[in-house]
């Protein structure tokens, strides 16, 4: 259980880092 919640949250914290980098090409 614990290591399918870590492997969530990793998965998570990747969509974010995808998300925030196309806000970021698209500011520039």
């Amino acid at each position: 259980m614990i290591v399918v919640q870590c492997t969530e949250i990793i998965k998570y914290r990747g969509l974010i880092r995808i998300v925030q980098r196309d806000n970021f090409t698209v500011a520039l």
